[in-house]
């Protein structure tokens, strides 16, 4: 919540047209339930981009129930000077994946 009101801050335009859906909503509904709330577009919108933008947990681990290869949109070069086009992962192994480098690339 503070780093939404932070964001916003920075950008009043947004902000004011988040509080205009919500004001209008307000006069139509009242006090409204949490299904309402979950319909108005623009506020669903910004929690959204906050959250892809600012994740709760900048990482996250998985493991592996299989053997599998990991292909990558772009091969890199290995300590041999070879290409890798993919990283093999063994069944058991724990991956760590960043969220704020993915969701921000």
């Amino acid at each position: 919540m503070a780093r939404t009101l932070d964001v916003l801050s920075f950008h009043q335009d947004k902000q004011q047209r988040l509080r205009d859906e919500v004001t209008q909503a307000f006069a139509e509904y009242g006090p409204m339930s949490h299904d309402q709330l979950m319909a108005l577009p623009y506020l669903d919108a910004v929690v959204k981009e906050i959250l892809r933008l600012y994740p709760p947990a900048f990482m996250f681990t998985r493991t592996a129930r299989e053997d599998t290869t990991l292909p990558l949109h772009f091969p890199v070069v290995g300590t041999d000077g070879k290409m890798i086009h993919e990283v093999p992962i063994r069944k058991r192994q724990n991956i760590m994946m960043g969220l704020t480098g993915t969701n921000t690339d």
